[in-house]
């Protein structure tokens, strides 16, 4: 399997403008509130959280949860798996949740999530996604801080991945052969 170098979907360039545009956006919806956590989802969104929050320029506690649903395949596999251990989140209670992720693409991890956490009862849980795929979703989430769009296809790097691999790559690339 081959990375097409001539189809770069976002670049280095891109990214960086999108982490701008993103930081400015939270720091108009978070001022200075004491109460806002940031939720990471893994593996994928660790590189774009990380950016983000250092362009944010803003102290807020990050954790984490693992959720996939894709396995080692290119589409998903229609079951969200979550884990995470109770040490791993805090106590959610009436605080301001940011959920960040990667990528919306069905919507089916993103759901589950938010249905992971709406029991923990948090005061609300905004959406910050790097990028969505242009095309119709299982599930229908309100987006409120996006990234970008992007085509229906297969993209890795920026710590998005093929069963493993291509994290590392600093643009955001479709994969051949899917």
């Amino acid at each position: 399997m081959n990375i097409a170098a001539t189809n770069i979907i976002l670049s280095q360039n891109d990214i960086q403008n999108c982490l701008e545009r993103l930081a400015n956006q939270l720091r108009q919806a978070y001022t200075q509130e004491d109460n806002v956590v940031a939720i990471v989802l893994l593996e994928g969104a660790r590189r774009f959280a990380a950016d983000l929050i250092k362009e944010w320029d803003r102290k807020i506690p990050l954790y984490f949860l693992r959720a996939k649903s894709y396995g080692n395949d290119v589409q998903s596999s229609g079951l969200v798996e979550i884990t995470t251990s109770d040490r791993l989140l805090p106590d959610l209670t009436g605080k301001r949740v940011l959920l960040i992720d990667d990528i919306y693409d069905t919507g089916l991890t993103l759901r589950a999530v938010l249905d992971y956490l709406a029991p923990l009862q948090p005061a609300d849980i905004k959406t910050c996604i790097l990028l969505e795929k242009h095309h119709p979703h299982a599930r229908k989430i309100p987006i409120d801080f996006l990234g970008a769009t992007v085509p229906n296809t297969f993209v890795v790097g920026y710590g998005l991945d093929y069963a493993g691999k291509y994290r590392e790559l600093d643009d955001i690339v479709e994969l051949e052969g899917m």
